[in-house]
C-alpha cells in the first residue's frame, strides 16, 4: 500500500496557444495521431461509476494504440481516494522506464501534481491511497504492441484529519510582458499546506499570440522536495 509523500510546492506554467493532437509515429514511420476523444477513452474516464470501477480503454479487449486518456477522481470532502488495481489481470506492454504503454498516477488534480508511480507489464500495481480528495491518472499507448490491459476499483475513506476545502492556486496573465513569482502566492496558501500537509500546486496562465513567447527564469521558485522542483522547472505545459 501506498500512502504517499508530499512536497510543500509546486509550479506550473500553462500556456494557451496550442497545436491541436499530440503526434508519434506509426510502425512505417508515418505521422499517427494519439486518440483522446471520449469514445475511446470511455472504459477508463467513465467507467462505471456506480460501481466505482474504471478500466483500460476497450477492455476486457485488447486496448488500441496511440491512446492517450485522463482521469481525475475526486472524493467528497474529508475523504481520501483509495485504488486498488488488483483485479483479474493487468497487463501493459513490458518496458523497463514504462514509456510505451502505461498508467500513470499523481497525487492532485492536475498533470503536474506530483507523481506516485507510473505502472506497466503484468505486476500489479500496489493499493494507491492519496494525501488529499483528488488523483489525476492517465493512461498512454504507443504505437505498437497492445494488451488486455486492467481494471481497477476505488473507493473513498474517511481522513483521520479534517482538511477544509482548499480555494485553487490560480494565475491569469496577460500583456506583452509581465513577471511570475512565488511573491504571487497569498500567504494564506502556503500556511494551508503547513497546517495540513497537502501539496500546494499553483498555476499561472499565460495568455499571449501563438509563438510569441520567452519565460526565462531568473531564479528558482520552489521549496520542498527537491525532485519534484526539479521536475517542476522541466514541465511547461502547452
Amino acid at each position: 500500500m501506498i500512502s504517499p509523500s508530499f512536497s510543500l510546492f509546486f509550479l506550473a506554467v500553462v500556456f494557451t496557444f496550442q497545436v491541436p493532437g499530440l503526434q508519434g509515429k506509426t510502425k512505417g514511420g508515418s505521422p499517427g495521431e494519439v486518440k483522446s476523444d471520449p469514445t475511446t477513452c470511455h472504459n477508463f474516464t467513465v467507467g462505471t461509476p456506480k460501481e466505482r470501477k474504471f478500466y483500460s480503454p476497450n477492455y476486457p479487449n485488447y486496448y488500441t494504440s496511440m491512446t492517450e486518456c485522463t482521469l481525475i477522481l475526486t472524493a467528497p470532502p474529508e475523504n481520501l481516494i483509495s485504488v486498488d488495481f488488483r483485479g483479474q489481470e493487468f497487463r501493459l506492454e513490458e518496458d523497463v522506464n514504462c514509456t510505451n504503454d502505461y498508467l500513470e498516477v499523481r497525487d492532485g488534480a492536475y498533470g503536474y501534481s506530483r507523481m506516485i508511480g507510473r505502472y506497466c507489464g503484468h505486476k500489479f500495481p500496489p493499493i494507491i491511497i492519496s494525501s488529499y480528495r483528488y488523483l489525476h491518472l492517465r493512461f498512454h499507448s504507443d504505437e505498437t504492441i497492445e494488451y488486455s490491459g486492467f481494471a481497477a476499483q476505488y473507493q473513498f475513506i474517511h481522513s483521520q484529519e479534517k482538511v477544509p476545502e482548499r480555494p485553487p492556486c490560480r494565475f491569469e496573465v496577460t500583456g506583452e510582458e509581465a513577471r511570475i513569482s512565488r511573491a504571487d502566492i497569498p500567504s494564506e496558501q502556503e500556511q494551508f499546506t503547513q497546517n495540513h500537509g497537502v501539496p500546494l500546486d499553483c498555476t499561472w496562465v499565460i495568455t499571449v499570440r501563438a509563438q510569441w513567447m520567452s519565460l526565462p527564469f531568473l531564479y528558482s521558485l520552489f521549496i520542498g522536495n527537491v525532485e519534484a522542483a526539479k521536475l517542476a522547472q522541466k514541465r511547461l505545459y502547452t
